[in-house]
Order: C-alpha cells, then sequence, then structure tokens
C-alpha cells in the first residue's frame, strides 16, 4: 500500500469504518462497512477506482468483453469504476464485484 487513511468507531465489539481508502499505484480502494471483533467477519462496499480501462486490463477476448462492459464502469476523467463487496470471515473473506450495484441505477 502507497497511501491509507480512513474513519472508524467501536461500539459493541464492531468496528465501523467510513471513508476508508488505501492507495497503490494504478488504483484507489474507497470502502465503507464494518468489522465484526468478537465474530471476526467483515461486511465491506465501496469502490475499486483504476486508471485503466477494462479493456487495459486484460488481454484477448477477455479485452473485448471489457470493451463492451466500459460504458457501465466509466470513471469520470477516464480509466474505471467497479463497485466491489469484501465480506465473510476474516480468515477466507471473499472479493468480488458488487453486481447490484453494477447493474442497478445510479
Amino acid at each position: 500500500m502507497s497511501r491509507l487513511s480512513g474513519k472508524f468507531t467501536l461500539r459493541a465489539g464492531t468496528l465501523t469504518f467510513s471513508d476508508l481508502s488505501f492507495g497503490v499505484p494504478g488504483a484507489i480502494v474507497q470502502l465503507a462497512g464494518t468489522y465484526d471483533v468478537k465474530r471476526e467477519t467483515l461486511d465491506f462496499r465501496g469502490n475499486l477506482l483504476l486508471d485503466a480501462t477494462l479493456a487495459d486490463t486484460t488481454t484477448g477476448w477477455k479485452a473485448v468483453l471489457g470493451r463492451v462492459a466500459q460504458p457501465l464502469f466509466r470513471r469520470q476523467g477516464g480509466g474505471s469504476k467497479l463497485p466491489i463487496r469484501i465480506s465473510g470471515p476474516r480468515e477466507k473473506p471473499e472479493f468480488g464485484l458488487d453486481v447490484r450495484r453494477a447493474l442497478g441505477p445510479g
């Protein structure tokens, strides 16, 4: 990680994060959500902001699909904005596209 910032509160065994972000070269992750300290479970939603287009992140037929899908994920100023989720147990969290937000309005 090259940058990390955020705000959190701890109440009744739950860490609630807001405005959590970190950056690496070519991407920024913006998240909000909770971490249950007792159960050791994560529930975060946010965005992955890429400097690149989807087609630029892969090759072959996946790049073609990336070009087709890019209008859904276009980021103002260039690149891509992917709605993401991170959830599950701390030992084995699930990372993925938040399909509901990706296909929904807004």
